[in-house]
């Protein structure tokens, strides 16, 4: 009951909206996927590369084997301008796939970025990085199940389904989205950053449906970001942060709070183990906004490499089916040098 449940209101959405507007895969660790967040985060590392690579597993409570599946990789770098800027180039790929009909989104692109120095200490600088991509979506309407196929109460899977219009289970589209990011790093400690950044300039249309049939639009996905990181003892600093989303009538709110303990103080971008928790609250421009996940997280700082985990317990009006239980996420990077003597004397980056 509960997959007939969420199956009809994916197909309301899909399939019989006047005015359908898709929107993007979100991931709690939003800063574990910094070229899908902005393209100005684009070689904004203390190192010379930078590989990232993340995977959310979610409403496995409510679909069992075919949980909402979202993950996303992407390697970047920077290549040095001049004495101080740096020009950052990456590519980034994102793939989704979601329930029973295998609706799936599958996007790769590139991103560039230019660093400008706002001081000559190297560690004040403001970036604009611009994102061009090329997406593909697809269905499995065999998976479906349909009115027209049932006849006498009884149904039949090899009957027509009655749907007129369904012109294509797969289809590709262009995107593009530029970004904005600034941030300030006196020490390896200390360090607050903003950004702003807007995917699908192009609102590509999404629709597997025929001209004739309703519209379906990406529309534009607007976001803005920050956070900082300062000492609160010894061995410990505090993390806090933000993210405010919103595309077309859909906006969130994330809040998060970590607190990072350090191995040794001597070596602040060293051995570290983080724990937090974020809160999200979600809306729409009709209607008040409403809790809609508690997150909590880990993270650990090991060499070049960061490993970080987080589970998301729903707080919306989807716990009478899921429990609470929302999704399970895991990411992973690794930054690097060419120079190996080069980190921790070159520069300060939040590092996310």
């Amino acid at each position: 009951m509960k997959k007939l449940f969420l199956l009809a209101v994916t197909l309301a959405g899909l399939l019989s909206s006047n005015n359908s507007n898709a929107q993007d895969p979100r991931f709690s660790q939003y800063w574990a996927s910094p070229l899908t967040l902005n393209p100005a985060l684009t070689g904004v590392i203390d190192c010379d590369y930078r590989l990232t690579g993340i995977y959310r597993n979610q409403w496995s409570s409510v679909l069992g084997d075919v949980p909402f599946k979202t993950y996303s990789f992407s390697f970047d770098g920077k290549i040095a301008v001049g004495k101080y800027d740096d020009f950052g180039v990456g590519v980034v790929f994102m793939g989704d796939k979601a329930g029973t009909s295998e609706f799936a989104t599958q996007e790769v692109g590139l991103s560039l970025s230019y660093l400008k120095a706002l001081n000559n200490r190297s560690n004040h600088y403001l970036t604009a990085g611009f994102f061009f991509g090329m997406a593909q979506r697809s269905i499995n309407y065999t998976n479906l199940s349909f009115g027209q196929q049932v006849t006498g109460g009884v149904y039949d899977p090899l009957a027509a389904n009655g749907e007129n219009g369904l012109n294509t289970n797969n289809f590709s589209f262009m995107d593009a989205g530029a970004g904005l990011f600034w941030y300030i790093a006196p020490t390896a400690r200390n360090n607050v950053y903003l950004g702003v950044s807007a995917y699908h300039f192009n609102q590509p249309s999404v629709n597997f449906i025929t001209s004739t049939g309703p519209e379906a639009i990406l529309y534009n996905r607007l976001t803005g970001h920050g956070g900082a990181q300062f000492k609160v003892g010894k061995s410990i600093d505090m993390l806090p942060g933000f993210m405010v989303m919103s595309q077309h009538k859909f906006m969130e709110i994330d809040v998060v709070n970590y607190f990072k303990f350090l191995f040794e103080p001597r070596k602040p971008n060293g051995n570290a183990f983080y724990m937090g928790a974020a809160y999200r609250i979600v809306g729409n421009y009709a209607s008040p906004v409403a809790s809609d996940a508690m997150m909590l997280g880990a993270k650990l700082d090991y060499m070049n490499f960061t490993f970080g985990v987080t589970y998301d317990f729903n707080f919306s009006d989807l716990t009478q089916a899921s429990s609470g239980r929302g999704g399970f996420e895991v990411s992973a990077a690794y930054i690097g040098c060419i120079d190996a003597n080069k980190r921790n004397k070159t520069r300060f980056c939040p590092r996310f």
